[in-house]
């Protein structure tokens, strides 16, 4: 799907090999390892909406002159 855009040979370590993403009004959850609190928030993060994936990036290189 290409979800990730073009990545480095050595940042693929960090993807995992089961990727879940959701669609419509849903949810997945590790009841396992989360608290109950966690269990209970409204809102998570990481769908496919315009509003998740458009996220602002500020790079600043303070090396720079």
């Amino acid at each position: 799907m290409g979800l990730f855009g073009p990545v480095s040979e050595h940042v693929t370590q960090w993807i995992g090999d089961l990727v879940v993403i959701m669609a419509g009004n849903a949810t997945v959850v590790d009841s396992d390892s989360m608290s109950p609190m966690a269990l209970r928030l409204k809102g998570v993060h990481g769908s496919l909406t315009p509003t998740e994936v458009l996220v602002p990036s500020i790079v600043w290189d303070s090396t720079a002159a």
